[in-house]
């Protein structure tokens, strides 16, 4: 009887404590280039292949001085508004090099 009790705690703890983070590790959500740069405000404005127009704010560690327009970037947000244009702030962004 012992042995089922703690075969079932131990069932309990290595399914209870798997992280479902680790599957969204590596994703993002926002790929496109870079049309503007809004200094004020602390945003990137990014357009993705399929035209779709984003106003990024970007992290706290991030200035807005690190992008050009044209730039390619990768942006990982927590949560995208769907207003037009979509908003997202970001948590993540690296820039891709890209031959044009």
């Amino acid at each position: 009887m012992k042995n089922i009790i703690v075969l079932c705690l131990l069932s309990i703890l290595l399914f209870g404590c798997s992280n479902e983070d680790q599957d969204e590790k590596g994703k993002f959500d926002i790929v496109g280039k870079v049309t503007g740069i809004q200094t004020d405000s602390h945003c990137i404005l990014v357009e993705d292949k399929d035209g779709g127009k984003y106003v990024v704010t970007l992290p706290e560690n991030d200035a807005t001085s690190n992008y050009k327009t044209g730039d390619h970037v990768v942006i990982w947000t927590a949560a995208i508004n769907t207003s037009s244009p979509a908003k997202a702030e970001a948590l993540h962004i690296e820039k891709e090099n890209v031959a044009e």
